[in-house]
């Protein structure tokens, strides 16, 4: 005969006759806090982990159906993200909310049995033993008994757990290696039976001015963060900006990567009314074409503050009543340096015949914007120890497209041999760009072997130097004063010689690749229409190389085509980056 195990704590119980031992699961249900529905939550988090699994891209979020909602509407059926695009702001009542859904089950419960649950002294009503959510604070603590009873059985049998739920907060700052450009949640194409009819519908983005995604590495990283920890939930609160860099987009106000004209345009293409969330102020007015988006460190800092109202902060804001993040990942400098101006100029144009020459040139040219850059992520580094006060900053390094692998461990340049006659293909590239064609170069684009007959080696050489100069820089930033006490320089996390699990490395030229191709952004969030309406000047060419309007020894171009997803990483490069970060931060986190 058999008889019920002792335990102390009541986590191993066993009844008479019964093989397997008794015990309290508790866990926080919707712990990756984004969106505001549980449904929305669940979906995110299984659609995620599931792309981990495919080899091909498909959008992250996909209707069931074509129901006519469109744009700021659609996304926000599918996916409504505490982000509001016409306050350009976080819904401050759920970040400050610190209440979270609690879930608990009882382990190898006999089905007859009654069950009598007691928290903090207090009984519940009911005496079933089936799975029970209610609400409890962060930080507070829950003394659960529960009291097992079974015909026959010695007893009642004694369970109890402490139940203490946690959150991290976990904030992130950037340009569109922060933001994920070139993956937009999803892509309609209209189904209207006229292949000659209006352009498929825009991208649908987390915030479409900045072309925010939550296929970014940084959002991929919490919400590993938030499947591995059952018992922790993790608020996210990303300001990353495709286009920014540290004065115009962190420290400053920016005319985001889509401009409101833009946005209007793209829609009036489509045959569509214009008038989405982003382009409308919250009484319904639209937003004036000229508008621009508050600096990151600002909209950071506001919602760290206490909330008068659901989109007001509190006007009295102490150092002492901020939340105080967790975490703060940020990604920026690429821009600084104008690296879009250098990839469309390598890929678009050929370097003289003395290679060297060119490419010793080059990097002469160079050096002073990675000087600059210096001397903003200094200026950076204080404002950001000052007025957020992360307990922890991680810089990412920006992963390297030259370079792809055959072979583990074999490392090969994108790029064909030095001397190669590339105009007159460089010529029906750029044709089948302005016409959107589908002719031998997008053929071509679908193993990337593209970027081998776009490129010379001398090219991919020069555009492996920049990645690596500016990752150097960013190491060298690492050092300074970044965060609160006792964590004061910056984790770095290096993604410069980023591989994937079988050794390789995966630049545009694999066939596997981790970065985006010219087609493949094309077909994911097509071409932005030029804005002469807002403008700006190109760091890299004056007046012996302007394609605008020389103002003040700059050449000033329209918003427009300047960058887009080229060259970004796709869903896989920044899960692959995500699972470096998650390292990092848990290896930060155990640490303290």
């Amino acid at each position: 005969m058999r008889f019920p195990a002792i335990v102390i704590g009541g986590f191993i119980v066993m009844f008479a006759g019964e093989c397997c031992a008794q015990a309290i699961n508790w866990e926080i249900i919707n712990r990756f806090r984004v969106v505001k529905e549980e449904s929305a939550n669940d979906r995110l988090i299984s659609r995620l982990l599931a792309l981990r699994n495919v080899r091909t891209y498909t959008p992250l979020l996909v209707p069931s159906r074509n129901d006519g909602r469109i744009g700021s509407y659609l996304n926000k059926a599918l996916m409504p993200v505490t982000w509001d695009e016409r306050y350009e702001q976080y819904d401050l009542d759920w970040i400050h909310n610190r209440e979270r859904s609690i879930r608990v089950e009882l382990k190898n419960i006999p089905k007859d049995a009654s069950c009598k649950w007691i928290s903090n002294a207090d009984v519940l009503e009911g005496s079933s033993c089936e799975i029970r959510e209610f609400k409890r604070a962060v930080g507070s603590v829950t003394n659960l008994r529960v009291e097992i009873t079974k015909k026959g059985a010695v007893g009642p049998i004694v369970l109890r757990e402490t139940i203490v739920p946690q959150d991290l907060l976990v904030a992130a700052l950037g340009d569109s290696l922060g933001s994920g450009e070139g993956n937009p949640h999803l892509k309609l194409v209209p189904n209207r039976g006229n292949p000659e009819g209006p352009l498929s519908y825009p991208a649908i983005w987390w915030d479409t001015r900045c072309h925010r995604s939550l296929m970014s590495s940084s959002a991929q990283a919490a919400a590993l963060l938030a499947e591995r920890n059952t018992k922790q939930s993790v608020t996210y609160l990303s300001f990353s900006c495709s286009g920014a860099e540290i004065d115009e987009g962190i420290l400053e106000e920016y005319a985001g990567r889509q401009t409101i004209a833009q946005t209007r345009r793209l829609w009036e293409l489509a045959d569509q009314p214009p008038q989405q969330d982003s382009t409308m102020n919250p009484n319904d007015t639209p937003k004036s074409l000229k508008s621009k988006l508050p600096s990151q460190i600002n909209q950071l800092s506001s919602v760290l503050c206490p909330p008068k109202s659901k989109w007001e902060p509190s006007a009295e804001c102490t150092v002492a009543a901020k939340l105080q993040p967790d975490v703060l990942i940020i990604a920026i400098g690429g821009n600084d340096i104008g690296f879009g101006e250098i990839g469309r100029k390598i890929l678009l144009s050929n370097p003289p015949t003395d290679h060297q020459r060119w490419q010793d040139e080059q990097q002469r040219n160079l050096e002073p914007a990675f000087d600059t850059l210096s001397r903003n992520f200094a200026k950076l580094s204080e404002v950001v120890r000052q007025r957020i006060q992360a307990k922890r900053v991680f810089l990412l390094e920006y992963m390297d497209p030259t370079m792809y692998s055959q072979r583990s461990g074999e490392d090969i340049l994108c790029g064909q041999a030095d001397g190669g006659a590339l105009t007159g293909l460089q010529k029906d590239f750029q044709k089948q760009v302005n016409s959107h064609g589908d002719g031998r170069l997008v053929s071509a684009s679908r193993n990337h072997s593209l970027y081998n007959l776009l490129l010379t080696k001398t090219e991919s050489r020069f555009a492996h130097w920049v990645v690596s100069r500016l990752n150097e820089t960013i190491r060298q930033a690492g050092g300074l004063t970044w965060a609160s006490e006792p964590n004061e320089r910056a984790t770095v996390v290096s993604l410069q010689d980023l591989r994937g699990p079988d050794g390789k490395r995966k630049g545009v030229c694999a066939a596997d690749s981790w970065f985006l191709g010219i087609f493949d952004s094309l077909n994911r969030q097509d071409w932005i229409p030029s804005d002469a309406i807002q403008a700006y000047p190109l760091k890299l060419s004056d007046d012996s190389d302007c394609s605008g309007e020389l103002r003040d020894g700059k050449c000033w171009v329209p918003a427009g085509n300047i960058t887009s997803g080229i060259l970004h990483p796709n869903f896989f490069g920044h899960y692959n980056a995500a699972v470096v970060i998650l390292k990092q931060i848990e290896k930060s986190l155990s640490a303290n």
